[in-house]
């Protein structure tokens, strides 16, 4: 009985191996398009993720949703996502599609998934809505703006001056304010329709 046990061992112990050796075949890993893009590669669960987003050039601002020629050229047909991507991953600010209070512009993001619907991918939203740098006091920081700025100076969401770096601070909401969950709320509700 005792042998039958150690055999039992020893076959888990194997299959544990086995199943460890495929998991280490399976490691993440790069892989670089002719376009430049980087893909992460590796989730097996999730397949290929391909980022269009541009990424910010030294020296320059960087882009957002609305100036991005990575999103243009995909917009405009001068691009196309490669064959081997199963999903793409969009990074949006709050600010991108809510740039006043109640207003939305939807123009360019259904252009874009309007594209992402003729070649057949999915996208990975992932809408940023975190804080905004102080561009005044250190140039060098991506500008963006996340949370649109009326969100806090016209609708009067609470927020705290989060410091980066130690050169500057940036505006980032608190999350449980209720004007802050309110706003976020329809602007969720309204991106769902």
């Amino acid at each position: 009985m005792k042998k039958l046990g150690y055999l039992l061992l020893l076959c888990v112990s194997a299959l544990s191996i086995t199943i460890l050796s495929d998991k280490a075949n399976a490691a993440e890993k790069t892989v670089y398009f002719t376009d430049t893009h980087e893909v992460l590669h590796g989730n097996p669960y999730t397949g290929t993720a391909f980022d269009i987003n541009s990424p910010k050039p030294a020296g320059s601002p960087g882009y957002t949703f609305t100036n991005d020629p990575a999103i243009t050229d995909f917009i405009n047909g001068s691009k196309t996502i490669p064959e081997d991507a199963d999903i793409v991953r969009l990074q949006i600010a709050w600010a991108d599609i809510e740039p006043s209070a109640d207003v939305f512009t939807w123009e360019r993001l259904d252009a874009f998934m309007d594209k992402i619907n003729a070649q057949g991918k999915t996208v990975e939203f992932q809408l940023l809505m975190s804080e905004s740098p102080d561009v005044a006091n250190d140039p060098n920081v991506f500008p963006y703006i996340y949370p649109p700025a009326w969100l806090f100076d016209v609708k009067g969401a609470s927020f705290r001056m989060a410091p980066y770096n130690g050169i500057y601070s940036a505006k980032q909401p608190i999350y449980y304010d209720p004007i802050f969950l309110a706003e976020l709320k329809k602007a969720i509700d309204a991106f769902a329709d």
